[in-house]
């Protein structure tokens, strides 16, 4: 992953060496270009860091790096607005639910048992996924 920079300016973010290679189709590139030589053409690295781990109430979205002896990758966290939240939490209850089939079972072969482990199992789903 790389940065282009044009008379110090950010140019392109995402920059990769195949763009560098078809922006100057009449220019022969070695076939593994070191840092010196994408530096000539305005092309710098940027170092990739860890996505943050964040839960369904936060988006996360790639920022402008940033230069700090080096081009870093920058994440950008704000607060998810109260419909991606709902939608994130039903979501997250849909995919977490016990199987519709575990119910079913139960109540066919009258085990109270198994459907009261049902219910507790998807109470459980509701109480670690609240709605807002």
């Amino acid at each position: 992953m790389y940065i282009k920079l044009k008379n110090g300016q950010i140019d392109q973010y995402p920059y990769f060496e195949n763009q560098l290679k078809s922006d100057n189709p009449d220019t022969s590139f070695p076939e593994v270009m070191p840092e010196s030589l994408l530096a000539e053409w305005g092309v710098y690295p940027v170092e990739a860091t860890d996505y943050p781990q964040v839960d369904h109430t936060k988006n996360v979205k790639e920022g402008t790096p940033v230069n700090n002896n080096g081009w870093k990758q920058v994440w950008e966290v704000t607060d998810a607005s109260p419909e991606e939240v709902l939608q994130r939490v039903l979501q997250l209850r849909a995919d977490n639910y016990p199987p519709m089939s575990d119910y079913i079972d139960g109540v066919v072969k009258g085990d109270q048992a198994q459907i009261d482990k049902y219910i507790a199992d998807c109470l459980a789903v509701k109480a670690k996924y609240p709605k807002p």
